[in-house]
């Protein structure tokens, strides 16, 4: 599953923020089972870092 957020603003210099993210575990339908992992990226105007990313981990049970 691969969605684009249409969220757009702005986080000041030395400020923080906090990213909400979900993973639907039942997207795969009873196959999904297993170990799972998905990448976040997130597109700054930050010279230095054009692009932020971080990956998630887990394993579905049933």
């Amino acid at each position: 599953m691969h969605a684009t957020s249409g969220w757009v603003g702005e986080i000041p210099p030395g400020k923080q923020a906090q990213l909400l993210v979900i993973f639907d575990q039942t997207f795969h339908g009873p196959t999904g089972i297993g170990p799972v992992e998905r990448l976040v990226s997130i597109e700054t105007n930050d010279i230095q870092n054009p692009k932020i990313e971080f990956s998630l981990k887990g394993v579905v049970v049933k």
